[in-house]
């Protein structure tokens, strides 16, 4: 669900782009249960503008009838609720988790864009890897530790990119599934057109990447 938007003041700087109304070129969709095999609590962003663009989101949880549950924090893995998360002309998705008594209860999620700017560089096509490596160099699942994360670029512009380990919880039957915590991996990165980047992970940020035990994952997003 995606409330009217309304634009922050100063947020046309020229060193950040062109200032972009938010209008009907831009749409938020909530989902809170995935289905098998997929993430829950996603938002699904979708643009039509021809420009990457940043935004800043805002959060209201919801309940089964519609009516807003005071007192909840939303969280996102990925930081659209902070400007961090690039929006391509394809569109993106971030994850939500939500905090506090009554978090079970949330069904919909009404979202305000609270900012919204047109961002530098070419649009890329497909989407960013991230692999997880061991002390020596190789591939490893994320169910293992790893020391470091290839990021792969396989389009012919270079972007700037961040990588997150990403903590699940087990939920009780039936119930969604809620991040436990995002643990930074690179920083802003920025990976070559068709070209990759490996990225040692901070020493404050390997215990978070030990005990995913499959109910973690490792992702890469455009960001600023």
């Amino acid at each position: 669900m995606l409330a009217a938007g309304v634009l922050a003041a100063g947020c046309g700087s020229p060193e950040t782009g062109e200032r972009v109304e938010p209008d009907d070129k831009l749409g938020v969709d909530y989902r809170r249960l995935g289905g098998e095999g997929f993430i829950d609590q996603t938002i699904t962003i979708r643009s039509s503008y021809s420009v990457v663009v940043a935004l800043t989101l805002r959060f209201e949880p919801l309940d089964e009838s519609g009516e807003p549950l005071p007192g909840l924090r939303v969280e996102t893995a990925y930081g659209s609720d902070e400007g961090r998360l690039l929006i391509p002309p394809d569109g993106s998705l971030d994850i939500l988790a939500f905090r506090g008594k009554g978090a079970r209860r949330v069904r919909d999620v009404r979202t305000t864009v609270a900012q919204l700017k047109s961002s530098v560089g070419e649009p890329p096509d497909d989407p960013i890897e991230a692999e997880p490596l061991n002390a020596a160099g190789q591939e490893v699942d994320y169910t293992v530790p790893f020391a470091s994360v290839r990021l792969l670029n396989p389009n012919p512009v270079p972007v700037d990119v961040r990588a997150v380990a990403i903590l699940y919880e087990r939920p009780p039957p039936g119930a969604a599934q809620q991040f436990l915590s995002v643990a930074s991996l690179s920083g802003l990165r920025e990976v070559p057109a068709n070209g990759e980047v490996e990225v040692e992970i901070p020493k404050k940020e390997l215990k978070a990447t030990r005990g995913y035990a499959g109910w973690g994952s490792v992702k890469a997003y455009l960001s600023r």
